[in-house]
């Protein structure tokens, strides 16, 4: 699954990731409820299918989302490292996938958008969040550049062994 707050990134990072070449979409669509794509990718600990559940960050799709919760294995929530609230709400999105079942999941925060001048917040803002939580792991991601793509791909495959 993957969620954050609306605009953070997350439909960027699915296109960008599945594109044959160089696949950033220049125009923004926000995601009405929910969206699938599939990703093979060899790793060091094998090949593997990744499917990723885009889920919009509109409250309005809160019920879409929580059908999602229970069956998946791996959460990723993405914020925005030029925008601080987007990072702020997180907590949000962990008190709902608890809710509706999701306490279960490996939980690996994203930072997206580090191709953006106006960073606001740091990298190791991110890092000591995942080992405060004890969450899976922290990664940093540019859609626009393709770059984090594989390293966030082996760090999840890692909990699928």
């Amino acid at each position: 699954m993957v969620v954050g707050a609306s605009k953070c990134g997350k439909s960027a990072f699915c296109k960008a990731l599945v594109a044959e070449k160089g696949g950033f979409p220049e125009d923004y669509e926000p995601t009405c409820g929910s969206d699938y794509f599939m990703k093979n990718q060899k790793t060091t600990n094998g090949n593997f299918q990744f499917n990723f559940w885009d889920l919009s960050g509109d409250p309005d799709y809160v019920e879409v989302r929580n059908e999602f919760y229970k069956e998946s294995q791996i959460l990723l929530v993405m914020y925005d490292v030029t925008k601080k609230q987007t990072f702020d709400s997180m907590e949000e999105w962990f008190r709902e996938a608890t809710r509706h079942g999701g306490e279960h999941l490996h939980v690996f925060i994203v930072g997206t958008k580090t191709d953006l001048p106006g960073r606001v917040v740091k990298k190791e803002t991110g890092q000591n969040y995942v080992k405060d939580r004890d969450q899976a792991g922290y990664y940093e991601v540019s859609a626009k550049e393709g770059k984090g793509f594989i390293a966030l791909l082996s760090g999840m495959a890692e909990f699928m062994s």
